[in-house]
């Protein structure tokens, strides 16, 4: 079968990073790169060897595009899966899926109404440790998990970011623009969450960001599992690391290309994990949403999952300004 043809929208380093992997699964091909700058559609229609336009409106009813990929900043989310859903056809679009509950509800809805299939990119979970450390819990190598701690702390310079990342009401602040990560991982390992506990301040960044820049975030499970998240961009030394327990042993692991341990109850000591040779993972969701907008078949990471992270970012957001803790709806 001949490669499906995509549309982008949305042409900055994420969405050419995605498409780079739809060519390289074999699976896909970009027929147009659309962008409201010009000169970034213009040079990525170049890289790509393909069309170009500036109004995703004339991207979604091309005869020639199968599937579409939406990666522009967060804030758009939600507008451009709404207008891309009339097309019928199957939709890729970026995290965080919006920034509020509400306006995944509304995509949700708008996808099954026209019959798109919708996937939601939470790439962390395919990253080398984080893949291995899921593995290992479904197959039960530590029994039921009931507790977990992730860290992903940096310190941010906000002049080398757009300025739409500073603001709160385009990006959702750390929670929503790289958290939602995180939280996908421990939703993996936890399962559903029932209600969130959060404190934060902005430390390191005022005048810069209207969002808390240090946050510690506490979780509990449906199934009585507790979870803690340190997350922000105020941290000189960075900090990355997450250790899972269970009934029968514990993991640890350090993130983005780190070391994974393992250690059983029956174990003397902890012992390294090979994660083994792995696809990028990149190239393995998209590949993931190729063959599903390919075969009909259910998404990977549908909507529904999406909708899950932000609420628990929703509900940590809510928690930091009320001092409360809220359900997570």
């Amino acid at each position: 079968m001949s490669a499906l043809g995509l549309g982008l929208i949305g042409c900055g380093g994420m969405g050419k990073s995605l498409i780079k992997g739809a060519h390289a699964s074999g699976l896909g091909k970009l027929i147009v790169a659309c962008d409201m700058d010009a000169e970034r559609a213009q040079q990525a229609a170049e890289e790509f060897d393909c069309a170009s336009c500036n109004d995703m409106n004339d991207v979604f009813g091309r005869s020639d595009i199968d599937a579409l990929v939406i990666a522009t900043p967060n804030f758009a989310h939600c507008d451009c899966v709404l207008a891309a859903a009339q097309s019928g056809k199957p939709i890729f679009c970026e995290k965080p899926m919006a920034l509020s509950t509400a306006d995944c509800d509304r995509m949700i809805a708008a996808c099954k109404a026209s019959g798109s299939g919708l996937m939601i990119g939470q790439v962390l979970r395919y990253i080398g440790v984080f893949d291995k450390a899921i593995e290992l819990v479904r197959e039960g190598a530590i029994g039921e998990p009931f507790g977990i701690h992730v860290a992903r702390m940096s310190l941010s310079d906000p002049s080398k970011q757009a300025p739409w990342r500073h603001d709160i009401n385009k990006s959702g602040g750390t929670l929503f623009e790289f958290g939602v990560h995180e939280i996908d991982f421990i939703g993996c390992i936890c399962g559903q969450a029932k209600s969130v506990f959060a404190t934060g301040s902005n430390f390191l960044h005022q005048g810069q960001y209207n969002f808390p820049d240090h946050i510690f975030l506490t979780i509990d499970f449906v199934n009585g599992a507790k979870g803690m998240y340190a997350n922000g961009a105020a941290s000189a030394i960075p900090w990355n690391e997450t250790r899972v327990w269970g009934a029968e042993g514990a993991i640890t692991l350090t993130s983005w290309g780190g070391k994974l341990q393992l250690k059983r109850s029956s174990d003397a000591e902890p012992q390294a994990v090979d994660i083994g040779s792995r696809e990028p993972h990149v190239q393995r969701e998209v590949r993931e949403f190729l063959e599903s907008a390919r075969d009909g078949s259910p998404m990977t990471i549908p909507g529904e999952t999406g909708r899950a992270n932000v609420a628990i970012a929703e509900a940590g957001l809510k928690s930091i300004q009320t001092g409360q803790v809220v359900a997570v709806a």
